[in-house]
């Protein structure tokens, strides 16, 4: 009967000692987020005006509880950011050229109106620290960094008008068409914009809803800088490409990657520091076990 008794308090604890080692969170979750807000590109110009507009960014995240309050998050996101730059009145010139019979010249072009969309697109793995508190809704807070990808693409517009001026004969061309001298109104470039590998800090905070199954929504509010200029400025090339030979003659490259000489001989920027910036609403529907 004692034997009796020492099997069946050992088995009482083996069938107990699960339910004492079990946790009552689950240590890994997948999710699928989206969040929306203002996601734009930070940058100062001497002249001229920018203008945000709304972004928003898409992703899969995987979190690891360490225990119930602290974890790791990663993953894999989307962002998009858009800006926009509208310059008055500026005169460039282009030095150096050329005519079809080899005649040297400057190109000054007059440039009214002009108008430039930048977007950018981020794919970025983040890496989060996570913390979270609470009997079943949870405040949960998270902070890190994202490494990220960068592509976009800028549209342009703006009235043109060009002249050269030839200096061996101390004389000025203005009507050439055949040259691309004269005005042009509403011309419109675009093209790809090369950008630097983008480091962010990020934080999020909000609410972790109890659902009473393994399913939880999340819901709150984030934001991200980028801690790294977004464009090199070496190298920078000029901002009209003017080519005699082509039926085009001319065209325009982004305020971000150009620059330009003014009447005065000055080499000038139109911008130096370039910092994605963003600040929204997201929502996150994840999956634990």
């Amino acid at each position: 009967m004692k034997h009796l008794k020492l099997i069946l308090l050992g088995l009482s604890l083996l069938c107990i000692m699960p339910l004492m080692s079990r946790n009552d969170y689950n240590s890994n979750e997948v999710s699928l987020f989206g969040g929306v807000g203002y996601n734009t590109l930070l940058y100062s110009v001497e002249s001229g005006q920018t203008t945000s507009y709304i972004g928003g960014n898409v992703g899969l995240g995987y979190l690891y509880l360490f225990n119930e309050n602290w974890g790791l998050q990663t993953g894999v996101e989307a962002a998009y950011y858009n800006s926009t730059l509208m310059m008055p009145n500026f005169t460039c010139v282009t030095q150096g050229l050329d005519d079809s019979e080899g005649h040297p010249f400057d190109l000054y072009t007059t440039v009214n109106g002009y108008k430039e969309a930048q977007k950018m697109w981020i794919m970025s793995i983040p890496i989060m620290a996570v913390y979270q508190v609470g009997r079943y809704n949870k405040f949960f807070a998270m902070a890190g960094v994202k490494v990220g990808l960068p592509m976009g693409n800028y549209n342009s517009s703006g009235t043109f008008v060009n002249k050269g001026y030839f200096p061996e004969k101390d004389n000025w061309a203005i009507d050439q068409a055949f040259m691309g001298f004269g005005s042009y109104e509403d011309v419109k470039n675009s093209g790809k914009i090369e950008y630097n590998v983008c480091l962010q800090v990020a934080i999020e905070a909000g609410v972790k809803w109890y659902t009473g199954t393994n399913w939880s929504i999340y819901s709150g509010i984030y934001g991200e800088y980028g801690v790294n200029n977004l464009v090199s400025q070496k190298d920078k090339k000029n901002f009209i490409a003017y080519d005699v030979l082509k039926d085009t003659k001319f065209t325009n490259g982004s305020s971000f990657t150009t620059e330009y000489m003014n009447t005065n001989g000055k080499l000038t920027k139109f911008t130096e520091q370039i910092h994605p910036l963003a600040v929204g609403v997201k929502i996150r529907v994840s999956f634990g076990w």
